[in-house]
């Protein structure tokens, strides 16, 4: 039995022995076998970007890529990417013929505080010799040895430079950098020998794609430092959580014109556990918030999970900060509520930080938090109970902002955000709040909440944001986390996040980060990691409107306009309006005071906009009193502008352009009781014969073409109308006397005219003077009445207003209903061409309290305060888009808001 026992403990250790020799045989010629150059790169790489084929992905780049054409404006980078093409020239050139291509790459590592260095390393698949490597080395230039740690480094000056290079040669890989120090760590780690890092290396270089024009290698636990070089100390805290977001990621590039995608995965340690883990028991949600926040949106930091209330509460019971722990526990001894409870329960699947882009927005004043609901009428519960709360505790009085047909609540409880879903919130010190949809969205003031509720309404979103819709269709459809960006509002918003030495950097540089458009990165959590993905774009972004609302001052009061104006230049809408003191100005769509001119005389009437040239190039016209003026968009007279009148107008001019051929009448009647048509240089219409009516005419002559034939309508304040041919002379005689009610226009109707008569008869007139007479009821001398689709059905009806009732009859003569309106005293009835949120067609000025009452297609009234109101206002329709703006002009404030 004893003998058996040795025998087992000779086997045993002959065993060992054998092994042991055999291990250490291995382990000699394993360390001289090529590896790749990631083994020996050092750990504390913060990016690593990896290229099979170095020169074959720099002429991809170079000739299919508007975004690295925007890159390399900056010549800073030119320069050193054309230092390290000079390298690797030299550097592959070391390597025999022999050897199989040389595998490239470029790392960026932390050496100290606010310190890095890049690492330029390459690796073959074949050994080769070191006198080799020498012999070519003083080829082009001078070096010399030094030992580190029983190993090698050459020191090499390179001719005609005053760069130095430290490169170590070992196991096929060639590691060069212009820092001693970084070759001297990629020695000691090597005798470290850690099996971790060739863990992490091996699944590195496993999932990197095979067939990838380039690659890169993500180190969160340095790469946060590399963020946080650049950023403002206030932001770095925020910047800190990226460290803990995971260990490594490893993204395959792809690259289109104007397009860059990057596609991999990312996985932890196995000792450290990181902040995506947390989503491993969650799936990931479908992103739906593109369509919920507006479209200026320039930033948004995204969690979503199919139970992210769960999530939530998971998180805030494991790794919350200290500080939200904290926060947590003062509110339990304040309120006597866990906080938790008050938002959590509610929250479905999104949650999101949003900024916007705005030239106004400083501090990111204008950001805000979104998260949708199982229920909205259990989030609005829950949170009015909150409300009551945080009211009691303070002892203030509760108070409701009432905007269109939502109610904006307000929780005195600073932070409480942050408090309750960490510091990405920060800047949302206050909370006010609403519920749009099925969304609960929180902000610091009431203000950004109405710009949000006005750009929902119109579905002015991110989702259909112009050039958006391409980008979206190459992300992924789900997420557990998402960082979206648009660097088209770099200016706006993502300067103020960088310190004053990258700012002055970018400014010296030719690249402009505001050419990068979108970019986003999404992660969707595995059970043994995440699958993540980059993908940026350079798709221009031109928003149809740029502010949802603005409001400028005048020097002086507003007197005139406001006034329409199309603007060549920018293929937008400006606004024309004149103050007291006879100055004349020219506001863009943004709202800013483009110029402001003194006049002569202020205009009477409206100005029209016209082609004086011909040439595309617009100019606009007026009358005053005494003369006939011509401006063009920059402020500059025309021509021979201005031109006297033979006698003083009685009424605005009119302009015609018969034949749309720019070949312009304009027509003006006169004290002097006739009617003048002007040409467009000045000069009296030659052919015209001077028409005259009976009595004043002040209202502008109308133009209509009713078939082949064009009608001037002549009308006097007496009633009667004279239908004109080009010449003046009388078209038509009326087959049915009738006297036209001065205080109602003809309109067009299929091939008739349409007005009424004094009774408020309604008058039709066919283009061979046929007259049809017809009362609904009746109405007296001083009705109002115009031809509008009040119903929306596609067909024209007829809308009276008369002793403060509305009534509004369709063609067929029915009416489809009567509004009595006695607290109201209605004026300027305008039609919104587009239905707005609240389906209103129809706004009038209210001059009894000064408010705008909108009318919808049933006859119910809306009035609104939310708008600055002045009988002195315009709808009219944003170029190219399908809104509606509201301008209106009251003391020497012009506001723009935005209707659809």
């Amino acid at each position: 039995m004893k003998f058996l026992k040795y025998l087992l403990y000779i086997i045993i250790v002959v065993a060992i022995a054998a092994v042991s020799y055999y291990a250490y045989i291995f382990y000699i010629q394993a360390k001289d076998e090529p590896i790749d150059a990631l083994y020996v790169m050092p750990e504390n790489a913060a990016i690593v970007f990896y290229s099979a084929d170095y020169n074959e992905l720099k002429e991809q780049l170079n000739s299919n890529s508007e975004l690295w054409s925007s890159i390399m404006k900056d010549q800073s980078l030119v320069h050193s990417l054309q230092s390290l093409d000079s390298l690797y020239i030299k550097i592959a050139a070391v390597f025999p013929q022999s050897i199989e291509p040389v595998k490239a790459y470029y790392s960026i590592h932390f050496v100290g505080y606010k310190k890095f260095k890049g690492l330029l390393s390459f690796s073959t698949m074949q050994e080769f010799n070191v006198t080799g490597l020498e012999n070519q080395l003083s080829q082009f230039g001078v070096f010399r040895k030094r030992k580190f740690e029983g190993e090698e480094i050459y020191i090499l000056d390179i001719d005609n430079s005053d760069s130095k290079y430290h490169i170590r040669y070992k196991h096929g890989v060639v590691s060069i950098c212009n820092y001693g120090p970084l070759i001297e760590k990629i020695i000691l780690e090597e005798e470290i020998d850690s099996e971790l890092k060739k863990k992490n290396v091996a699944r590195m270089l496993k999932i990197s794609g095979k067939d990838a024009s380039a690659s890169i290698f993500i180190n969160y636990q340095y790469m946060y430092r590399l963020i946080a070089d650049f950023a403002n100390e206030e932001d770095i805290n925020i910047i800190k959580q990226l460290g803990s977001l995971s260990q490594f990621t490893v993204l395959d590039f792809n690259q289109s014109e104007n397009h860059f995608s990057f596609n991999g995965f990312s996985f932890e340690s196995d000792t450290i556990p990181s902040m995506l883990s947390t989503f491993r028991n969650y799936d990931a949600t479908t992103v739906e918030i593109f369509d919920h926040i507006p479209a200026q949106t320039a930033f948004v930091y995204y969690q979503g999970a199919n139970k992210l209330n769960d999530y939530l509460l998971e998180k805030s019971n494991g790794d919350f900060s200290v500080e939200n722990k904290r926060s947590v526990k003062s509110y339990q001894a304040d309120l006597m509520i866990d906080i938790r409870d008050y938002f959590y329960p509610w929250i479905k699947s999104e949650l999101a930080y949003c900024i916007l882009s705005s030239k106004t927005n400083k501090n990111n004043n204008e950001s805000f938090a979104l998260m949708n609901t199982y229920d909205s009428k259990e989030a609005s519960q829950t949170l009015s109970k909150l409300n009551v709360i945080a009211h009691n505790f303070k002892n203030i009085e509760m108070d409701t902002i009432q905007y269109r047909t939502y109610n904006i609540h307000f929780i005195p409880l600073p932070y409480l955000l942050s408090n309750v879903f960490g510091k990405m919130f920060n800047s949302i010190q206050q909370n006010y709040y609403v519920l749009v949809d099925d969304y609960v969205v929180f902000a610091n003031s009431p203000s950004i909440l109405k710009k949000y509720i006005d750009n929902i309404l119109i579905k002015r979103t991110l989702a259909r944001r112009d050039g958006f819709d391409d980008f979206s269709d190459k992300i992924n459809s789900q997420a557990h986390l998402m960082i979206y960006s648009n660097m088209h509002a770099y200016d706006n918003i993502f300067k103020s996040f960088l310190n004053a030495k990258i700012v002055s950097y970018l400014q010296s540089s030719s690249m402009n980060l505001n050419e990068f458009g979108d970019i986003v990165i999404q992660f969707i959590v595995q059970e043994n990691g995440a699958f993540t993905s980059l993908n940026l774009n350079s798709t221009k972004w031109v928003e149809d409107e740029d502010e949802v609302s603005w409001q400028v001052a005048l020097d002086n009061n507003f007197i005139k306009g406001p006034f329409i104006i199309k603007n060549h230049q920018t293929n937008k809408k400006d606004i024309l309006v004149f103050d007291d003191h006879n100055l004349m100005y020219r506001i863009n769509h943004l709202g800013k005071i483009v110029w402001a001119i003194p006049v002569a005389e202020l205009p009477i009437g409206d100005v029209e906009v016209v082609d004086f040239y011909k040439n595309g190039k617009f100019q606009f016209v007026f009358n005053s009193a005494k003369h006939l003026y011509m401006f063009d968009v920059n402020g500059n007279k025309v021509e021979d502008y201005p031109i006297a009148l033979s006698s003083d107008a009685t009424a605005s001019l009119s302009v015609m352009d018969y034949d749309l051929k720019k070949n312009y009448r304009i027509i003006i009647p006169q004290a002097d009781g006739i009617i003048h048509n002007y040409q467009i240089d000045g000069q009296e219409t030659y052919g015209w014969n001077m028409p005259s009516m009976p009595q004043l005419v002040n209202s502008p002559i109308q133009y209509f073409r009713l078939g082949t034939k064009d009608f001037l309508l002549l009308t006097d304040t007496a009633g009667n109308v004279v239908f004109s041919n080009r010449r003046g002379d009388a078209r038509i005689e009326a087959k049915l006397a009738f006297t036209n009610n001065p205080k109602t226009s003809f309109y067009k109707l299929q091939s008739n005219l349409v007005t009424t008569d004094l009774m408020g008869r309604i008058i039709i007139i066919d283009k061979e003077g046929a007259v049809e007479k017809f009362l609904v009821r009746d109405f007296t001398r001083d009705h109002y009445f115009t031809l509008i689709d009040i119903d929306y059905d596609g067909q024209k009806d007829y809308l009276f207003y008369d002793l403060n009732t509305l009534y509004a009859y369709n063609q067929k003569r029915e009416l489809l209903w009567s509004k009595s309106i006695e607290e109201y005293a209605l004026s300027n009835f305008q039609f919104i061409e587009n239905i707005i949120g609240d389906s209103c067609g129809v706004v009038a000025y209210n001059s009894v309290n000064q408010h705008y009452v909108f009318l919808n297609a049933n006859g119910d009234f809306k009035e609104k305060d939310e708008y600055v109101a002045s009988k002195n206002f315009r709808v009219y329709k944003a170029t190219n888009a399908q809104s509606m703006r509201l301008i209106t002009a009251k003391g020497r404030v012009i506001s723009n808001y935005l209707l659809k």
